[in-house]
Order: C-alpha cells, then structure tokens, then sequence
C-alpha cells in the first residue's frame, strides 16, 4: 500500500553523449526531493530507464545507487527501496553484494495476476528478431538473383571484382594484375 505515487521523466539510451546520465541521476534527485518534501517516510523506485528505454542494466543501477546515496533528506525520508523487475536485475544486484529480499516470485505473479504471459518478447529481441527477418530475406533475395541465368555473367564479374579488390588490398599492385585476368576467371 502506498500514500503517494509519483511519476517522473526519464531518458532514453542514445549513445551515451546526450546528457542520460545527469537527466537519470536529476530523475532520481527530483523524485526523492519530492517524497522528501510530502513528508513521505520511505520510496520504492524500479530500476528508472533499464527497460524499455534501453539503459544497460550496470548502468542504471550504478546511477541509481549513487543517486540514492547522495540524497541528504531533510524531512522524515529514510527508506529508500530499488525494486528489481526480472532475475537478471535481481541476480545483478545479488552479485554486487546488495541484499535482496524476494517478495513477489514468477509464481505468485503467474497465479494472481491475469494479464501475466509468460514469454514476452522485449523490444530489444523483437528488434533482434525484426533485423534477422530482414537479413534472412536480403539473403535469400541474393541468392535467387545468383541463381538466375540472366544475371550470371553480371553475377561473376562482382564475384572476381570483389576478390581482386580483395586481393589488392592485400598485395599492393596485384589487384591490377588480377583484372587482366578476368576472361580466365570466368571459364
């Protein structure tokens, strides 16, 4: 049960030079300055932009701690509580030394709650899986295109351009030398 609930913005990953430590770290801040100023006496924050907003978890949690340990309240705030949502989060934090207090497992979640689908895809695997999907199509695209007979004289010049480039780079002088070459290649 809990008096408050507070919601705050947090940053989404995009390489680290746009500032997401500091808006994670001031997401932290504002949220416990609030608590702390409601009077609220303790806070229970997930793991702020580990999910969906694609924050690697050592990162996130290393910025939540911080956060949390630099906060000096000035009311009654003395609690705080990082939750872990999943047992990577959970097993992490477990491997830095941070005790860790099961109160809800996979089970409870599963019997009690009905919009629980075991097996949901993240959006990194669903990314993952969409990029795969789309090389598995460009390749099988180029190997019809290899397989057709009208293109097999255009097929083979790439195939022996691509190795004298190759072999050119390698051997300075010898891609040169490999192109005089190209009727023999193709025979």
């Amino acid at each position: 049960p809990s008096k408050v609930i507070l919601h705050t913005v947090v940053p989404k990953w995009r390489g680290g030079n746009h500032h997401e430590y500091e808006q994670l770290c001031e997401a932290y801040l504002s949220a416990l300055a609030v608590a702390d100023s409601a009077g609220c006496e303790s806070l229970a924050f997930p793991l702020l932009s580990a999910g969906n907003n694609g924050f690697d978890l050592s990162l996130a949690a290393g910025v939540a701690i911080k956060s949390i340990s630099d906060f000096e309240p000035e009311n009654k705030l003395s609690f705080v509580y990082l939750i872990t949502y999943d047992r990577e989060a959970t097993q992490f934090m477990r491997n830095r030394g941070y005790e860790v207090e099961d109160i809800i497992d996979e089970q409870y979640v599963q019997e009690n709650d009905e919009s629980y689908k075991p097996g949901v895809v993240h959006a990194a695997s669903a990314a993952r899986d969409a990029g795969q999907a789309f090389v598995n199509q460009a390749a099988k695209a180029a190997e019809d295109l290899i397989n057709d007979p009208k293109f097999q004289d255009r097929v083979q010049d790439m195939a022996v351009g691509i190795v004298a480039e190759v072999v050119g780079k390698a051997v300075p002088g010898a891609g040169k030398f490999m192109k005089n070459f190209v009727p023999f290649f193709k025979k």
